[in-house]
């Protein structure tokens, strides 16, 4: 996971969140259902990963009530981006040159 300063002025900070893995990947007609209840992109009866469909919905729904945003990249095949990002309220803004 990587953390990094998005917006940062001297009353609002925003921080970005990365998290890359190396699995399946994700067909981009599947981006936006991946973030819905209950959803297997895989619901074969014979599907090599389990979970119960409730992981990302959870994290969108949390991500969206602190007024931030999530989003995807992905290649089938070759993994997964996710990246979402969140205000930092009431945190002092950093400046780095």
């Amino acid at each position: 996971m990587r953390v990094l300063p998005e917006q940062d002025t001297a009353t609002h900070v925003v921080v970005r969140c990365t998290i890359t893995d190396t699995g399946i990947g994700i067909a981009r007609v599947d981006y936006a259902r991946v973030f819905e209840r209950f959803v297997q992109i895989d619901s074969s009866s014979s599907r090599q990963y389990s979970g119960t469909g409730l992981g990302l919905a959870l994290v969108k729904e949390f991500v969206e009530l602190h007024g931030g945003r999530i989003w995807l990249e992905s290649r089938p095949q070759e993994g997964t981006t996710f990246y979402f990002t969140l205000p930092a309220a009431g945190a002092p803004a950093v400046h780095t040159q």
